[in-house]
């Protein structure tokens, strides 16, 4: 067996790519390095053959041989501001003779460790790997191990990641400790044979371990002692950080482009030194005080403002809509056994957003009463009003419009509507920074720059979201979906709690918008059937009513012979007494 031993210098302007036949780090003179396993380099990298005969067919080890604090191309290092910092540095990209391909890394270092290919294992050795405070900030997306070359599938996510998707499998990571991440502990997509164990997995913001469309995951002796309990920051914060290079590359070409906003001329060049400046002051006052006073970014209770899991499995693509109602037979027997699972918590914050999507059926063209004709909001992620990375135009928060509807603003929302603007009139942002996501169209600049009242216009409120319009679901311990021939053994939950307050948002909450005034009766019609509870809101939720105060201990649906064994569960708790033990749904 070969064993590469891994160093924390390793890490320092970078995430780590390790496969079967090359691995990608720092070396000791500062330089990343791509070495070649069936024939290494000796310079500045230790690695060891060893005769070893192993039972499990992995022919190859990493071990890590000390504590990782990731925090990759720091502002400390000279960088003139928290904005340029945490990133690949040009050089860094394969556009310019670096390792990092372009697309993958466009929108920062999403992980401290990349993992494809198959038959080898990763040793922590006893150590701990986790993000610095100035790169958790810095990269909102994040998991300390990806279990595939991208984190997500072609076409999924906030920007076009990678043309092919290169899986794992037969992979094993053991023996250590996971720590702050802002995103997951472990996350992977089509993922095989994979075994996970003896780790504690902790300071998490939405998962401890997620794997979507995997087979044969081995989950055994773990413990997730809590997740993330002190969140200083909001959405918006990452809104921004996305944004950034789309508003400096919108700045380096037309620094004059401008949008109206009442009667001010907003430039594209203020709103970048803007940015640049409020950034670099909140960041200082988050790592002095660990909270801001800025009211556009300030997380007031600090617990995670988001659907979070301990454990989450579920099948091919993205978690973030509602329940799955189909089996597509890609998530297989499963093994998770001895698990303890605690101090889950959370306050979710739902984020109404905007649609101009009406769609009219007529359910039975023999009957063309007016009972027959059905209005609901059928949009797709495709019209929901959001920006270049998919997250939402926000207009409930911090007086962005009045209480006559009419459009104010703050820093962020101006931000996307600029871009927005300029992508509707055909700006051609480089390739890297894909704007096929993008939906603030000419309806809200209009709407924007005329200075009209939101009712006066076909723009109407879409409700059980988040900031990424992802749909809310509440608290989970375990949650797996469509799962085929699994077991859970020896699972202990404990301490979930949902201190959400909010029931959820309707029409009636909405500042800037009086129901009264609406005359358009489409939308009047999709409102009433979601405030009387006939109709969902949002098109991709599964469930009609609001599950942002739900708490669900071990939730298992649409699945197929899955055996439980000694599950033990104690202390759930929600602030709406919304408590699901075990949720069992169309489940043999």
């Amino acid at each position: 067996m070969v064993k590469i031993e891994i160093y924390p210098y390793h890490f320092d302007i970078g995430t780590i790519i390790l496969t079967d036949k090359y691995y990608i780090v720092c070396n000791k003179n500062g330089k990343t390095e791509q070495i070649n396993i069936l024939n290494p380099k000796k310079n500045n990298i230790h690695n060891k053959k060893l005769d070893n005969n192993n039972d499990d067919d992995e022919q190859l080890e990493y071990i890590l041989m000390g504590d990782v604090e990731f925090s990759p191309n720091s502002i400390e290092k000279n960088y003139t501001h928290f904005l340029e910092s945490g990133v690949p540095r040009k050089e860094q990209f394969k556009l310019n003779g670096g390792l990092y391909p372009d697309n993958t890394f466009a929108l920062g270092f999403f992980t401290a460790i990349v993992i494809f290919g198959s038959h080898f294992s990763f040793n922590l050795n006893g150590f701990e790997i986790k993000q610095s405070k100035e790169h958790y900030l810095r990269q909102r997306f994040f998991s300390i191990f990806e279990i595939g070359n991208s984190p997500f599938l072609k076409s999924l996510g906030p920007h076009d990641f990678i043309d092919t998707y290169y899986p794992a499998s037969h992979i094993r990571i053991y023996n250590g400790k996971l720590g702050l991440s802002s995103h997951h502990g472990i996350h992977g997509n089509k993922a095989k044979s994979i075994h996970i164990h003896n780790l504690i997995i902790k300071d998490f913001e939405v998962a401890g371990i997620a794997f979507n469309g995997s087979s044969s995951l081995h989950i055994h002796d773990i413990y997730i002692p809590h997740c993330l309990l002190d969140i200083p920051v909001l959405g918006t914060w990452s809104t921004g950080l996305f944004l950034y290079p789309y508003l400096k590359e919108l700045v380096r070409k037309d620094k004059y482009y401008h949008i109206l906003i009442g009667e001010r001329i907003v430039y594209a060049d203020v709103l970048l030194k803007e940015l640049m400046h409020i950034y670099n002051q909140v960041y200082r006052e988050i790592i002095h005080t660990n909270k801001t006073k800025n009211l556009l970014f300030s997380n007031i209770k600090k617990l995670p403002i988001g659907t979070i899991y301990g454990i989450i499995i579920h099948q091919n693509g993205v978690a973030v809509n509602g329940f799955p109602i189909d089996n597509d037979k890609t998530t297989l027997t499963h093994e998770l056994e001895n698990i303890y699972i605690e101090n889950i918590k959370a306050n979710i914050l739902e984020i109404p957003t905007l649609s101009s999507d009406i769609k009219k059926h007529i359910d039975d063209i023999s009957n063309t009463n007016e009972s027959s004709l059905q209005i609901e909001n059928t949009y797709t992620p495709n019209n929901i009003i959001s920006d270049v990375v998919g997250s939402v135009l926000q207009t409930q928060n911090v007086n962005t419009i009045d209480d006559m509807g009419f459009y104010k603003g703050n820093l962020i929302s101006n931000i996307q509507l600029i871009i927005g603007k300029a992508v509707s009139y055909g700006f051609q942002f480089r390739k890297e920074l894909s704007v096929k996501r993008n939906k603030i169209n000419k309806e809200v600049i209009d709407w924007v720059e005329m200075n009209k009242k939101i009712v006066d216009t076909n723009l109407f409120y879409v409700f059980q979201g988040d900031n990424m319009h992802h749909v809310i679901k509440g608290i989970f311990g375990i949650r797996m979906d469509c799962d085929n021939q699994s077991s859970l053994k020896k699972i202990k939950i404990s301490n979930i709690e949902n201190h959400t307050e909010h029931k959820g948002f309707t029409i009636h909450d909405m500042k800037g918008i009086h129901y009264d005034e609406i005359t358009n009766e489409d939308i009047k019609y999709i409102y009433d059937e979601y405030t009387n509870q006939k109709k969902k809101s949002h098109s991709k939720a599964t469930l009609i009513e609001n599950q942002m105060g739900y708490v669900r201990g071990l939730s298992i649906r649409n699945s197929n012979k899955t055996k439980l064994y000694k599950i033990e569960m104690e202390s759930l708790f929600s602030k709406q007494n919304q408590i699901i033990f075990i949720d069992k749904y169309n489940t043999k």
